[in-house]
Parts: C-alpha cells; structure tokens; sequence
C-alpha cells in the first residue's frame, strides 16, 4: 500500500499531511502528522467537525484555543497554531509519542510505586500551573494524560484533552464545574 492511498478519505490540510489516526472522539479525530514543507517534525491534528458544533461549542471552542495557546508549560501539551476550512477546525499540537498513561499502563499490567510517584509528580506540577492561571481541566483522566519519550527514553507526561481551557469565573464557578465534568463523562 502506497503512503498516498493511506491518506484517501482523511480531511485535507495546506500545510500538513495526516498519517494515521490516533483516536476518535464524539466531536473530533486526532491524527499523526507531519508538515509538507518545512523540517518541523511530527505534530498530532485534532480535526474538529464544524457540523457538528453548536454555535455555543464553537465560541467554547474559540475560547478555548485562545487559552490554550497562552499555556507554555513542560507538562502541558502545546497547541502551536489552527487553521480551518469549510469542514474542519484543525487543532496542530504537540505530537507525544509515548501514547496515554492508560495505555502505558494497560501494556505493563501494573505500574510500580515509583513509576506512580514520577507521574504523580509531573501532574501535580502541570495542575499548579493551571491552577495558578485560574484554569480547571474538566476531562482529567489516564487517556488525556499524554506521554511523550525523549530521546534517553525518559517519559515526560503531559496534560492533554479537549476541555484544558475552561476559565469559569464568578459565584457559580463551582456548580459550573461540576455540572460539566458530570454531563461530559456521562
């Protein structure tokens, strides 16, 4: 099988052509990608559907970007531009290669106290960072939590997941948190 007839089928980008799928969501698919041009590497691509968003999830959607693009952290999957066209939203992030942590742990059958406690470490620092910025996650779960593997083949975890952005403010801030971590995991 040639690498074009691999791509048959997949949205279409300018800058960027989509390898294969990394996972599926409800509202989008997320790809490994790697740019047409310039040497920059291997990113993800979250391919949001624009039919399938309300004009309220797309002003969520907006603000969300914004947000996501002020957070400059090592334990936080980096959104580096988007683009869209008439189809998609194309969210081009940070690429980690070592898959999810449930994943990481599902192939090992256990994870060891140690291994915990340098995950543990990691998310508590990339939480304090959100937490300092006024921000709550929303999704926090094993599959948002991202692994990448740095060439001594150290694993670096990562936030990730499509709901990082959330700024609820005011009186309500708490019901509103909890009213959407409840009916985004039902």
């Amino acid at each position: 099988m040639s690498a074009s007839s691999c791509t048959v089928g997949l949205p279409q980008m300018k800058d960027y052509v989509l390898t294969e799928s990394l996972g599926t969501g409800t509202y989008a698919t997320v790809y490994k990608a790697v740019h047409k041009g310039k040497q920059k590497g291997v990113v993800a691509v979250k391919c949001i559907k624009r039919s399938r968003l309300t004009v309220s999830s797309m002003e969520n959607l907006l603000t969300e970007i914004k947000v996501m693009k002020q957070l400059q952290h090592e334990h936080i999957v980096q959104l580096s531009e988007f683009e869209w066209d008439t189809n998609y939203i194309f969210l081009i992030m940070e690429y980690c290669s070592g898959g999810d942590l449930s994943n990481f742990i599902r192939s090992r059958n256990t994870l060891a106290e140690v291994e915990a406690k340098y995950f543990l470490q990691q998310l508590a620092c990339a939480l304090q960072f959100l937490r300092s910025k006024g921000i709550a996650h929303m999704d926090l779960k094993p599959q948002n939590l991202l692994l990448h593997v740095t060439a001594s083949r150290k694993y670096i975890l990562k936030v990730g997941g499509t709901n990082i952005a959330c700024q609820p403010t005011g009186f309500w801030h708490s019901a509103f948190i909890f009213s959407n971590c409840c009916a985004g995991s039902l």
